[in-house]
């Protein structure tokens, strides 16, 4: 066989496999684990609110996390591997990083669809004094050859008043890498790690934590952490 002919007989089996392999594909968020330090006591409530657009307009699931593109950039949606939606991953995955600060975290749970008054009203009245609410207003990956993230995510911590006493806020765009052969076995490792990462820079800064450790007992100016990676763009 010549070799005009087996290089393209060679791709036309690349794009068929990578056709395949994009559909079904899920993300293991539920079990990250961010590294979170600091040691405080007492019951924190923790809600995380889905507030992507297209959760919202009805375009997406809830557990939709991103889209894997098959040989020919045709996407397939991407879920969590839980079966959940993205904001309970979530919410599982910082406790499961407060686990070892000596805070109690009691889970609120928030449909997207209810407003993002009712939900902080509604955390602050079952709170020990502490409340953390995290809103997701982006997370997404897109992956062809490579992955592509957007996130924008916010995180406040709220006194028994509903007072603000620290905020923080991660976004902005990133190239996670990627696998010519098997894109979507990249898209699962990098992903979760990525989520994990995002967490530590949302909930692990030092305005966050010392709200939540009891450190802060009056409202912190507006301070956001940079987003971590290559293209992040931080808030001013």
């Amino acid at each position: 066989m010549s070799k005009k002919l087996f290089v393209p007989i060679i791709l036309c089996c690349v794009i068929s496999l990578c056709a395949g392999c994009a559909l079904g594909v899920k993300h293991d968020l539920a079990t990250v684990k961010p590294h979170l330090t600091g040691q405080g006591s007492g019951e924190i409530a923790l809600a995380v609110h889905d507030q992507r657009s297209f959760i919202l307009n009805g375009n997406k699931k809830p557990d939709f996390v991103g889209l894997q593109r098959g040989g020919y950039g045709n996407p397939w949606d991407v879920h969590t591997k839980s079966g959940r939606p993205l904001a309970e991953d979530m919410v599982s995955a910082i406790s499961n990083g407060l686990a070892d600060t000596g805070l109690n975290v009691k889970a609120v749970a928030a449909s997207f669809s209810e407003s993002p008054a009712s939900v902080r009203d509604r955390i602050v009245a079952i709170g020990d004094n502490r409340a953390l609410l995290v809103t997701i207003t982006q997370w997404k990956t897109d992956t062809y050859v490579n992955v592509k993230l957007l996130y924008d995510l916010r995180a406040e911590v709220l006194d028994a008043k509903g007072i603000v006493l620290g905020h923080n806020e991660v976004r902005g765009e990133e190239n996670l890498g990627g696998n010519f052969i098997n894109p979507p076995a990249h898209a699962i490792r990098a992903s979760p790690e990525a989520f994990g990462h995002k967490l530590e820079a949302l909930v692990g800064s030092p305005t966050i934590l010392d709200a939540l450790m009891g450190g802060t007992d009056r409202i912190t100016p507006a301070k956001t952490t940079a987003a971590v990676g290559k293209n992040a763009q931080p808030q001013n």
